[in-house]
């Protein structure tokens, strides 16, 4: 595409002119082990819209949460399948997050080893295609002319341990023009295992955005912070059903916020570099 760039952005990052990408939040049916339910026409849509954009994202983020499953069920295998498959119907590569759905359930759990089925089938199935090991991981992708850099920066939360903070300290280091940074929970939700210490890890950084999901809303709750997680869990607020584009402009990043039902954007703002 002529004005996003042409190299694009594969499972390792890439290069692009300017950054277009999209952000899905929070795909989950309402009831536990309801796998009937799951809101698979709402999530088949979201992805069959990013794909119909013109011009189409060059990539898209998850902000967590894919399933609802007891742990040690089969369903959460189940729900993970059917997410899997609509992401499909997009042609970019879908970098997701780990939700504390993708562990036990609980906003406080805390997977740190292979023991959890659904934790097993998130990172089989929506990771290990990345060539990713570990739920948290870093994608850089810089401008075509090299005249600037960015990181994204996903932390996985809910599977926190010494080595991931040592690692996320180390990642926010490394200098680049601009710095996203993806996690489940926002910054007001404290009964995740790391949201104050990545917060105080953060703090000691720039960055440019962080986007979350974990409520089922869209909202701005800061100046660099976006909660994105109407893609399809029920919502808490009146709002539709959607997802995030998030475009590179002259003077800071336009995050406009789209309904599925029609492609159409309902409301956006800039933040600033």
């Amino acid at each position: 595409n002529g004005t996003t760039g042409t190299t694009g952005v594969g499972k390792d990052g890439g290069k692009v002119k300017r950054l277009y990408f999209a952000v899905v939040g929070d795909t989950r049916p309402a009831v536990a082990e309801d796998t009937q339910n799951y809101p698979k026409a709402i999530i088949e849509k979201i992805y069959t819209q990013l794909n119909n954009l013109n011009p189409k994202p060059q990539f898209s983020i998850g902000t967590g949460d894919y399933v609802f499953a007891l742990p040690g069920s089969p369903e959460g295998q189940n729900q993970i399948d059917i997410y899997s498959n609509a992401t499909k119907l997009y042609s970019g590569v879908v970098f997701p997050v780990l939700g504390n759905h993708e562990c036990t359930g609980q906003t406080s759990s805390n997977c740190t080893d292979r023991s959890n089925s659904t934790f097993n089938s998130y990172m089989d199935t929506l990771l290990k295609p990345l060539g990713k090991t570990t739920p948290y991981f870093t994608i850089p992708v810089s401008a075509e002319d090299g005249s600037w850099t960015s990181k994204f920066v996903f932390i996985a939360c809910n599977s926190w341990s010494v080595t991931q903070r040592n690692w996320l300290e180390l990642e926010l280091s490394q200098p680049t023009t601009h710095t996203f940074i993806i996690r489940h929970k926002p910054s007001s939700d404290r009964k995740g295992p790391c949201t104050s210490e990545t917060d105080s890890i953060i703090g000691r950084h720039p960055y440019t955005l962080k986007l979350v999901g974990h409520e089922h809303t869209y909202e701005r709750t800061e100046t660099r912070e976006v909660i994105i997680g109407n893609g399809g869990a029920p919502m808490t607020v009146n709002i539709p059903y959607g997802f995030a584009i998030i475009e590179q402009m002259a003077d800071g990043f336009r995050v406009s916020q789209y309904d599925y039902s029609t492609a159409m954007p309902v409301g956006n703002f800039i933040v600033p570099f």
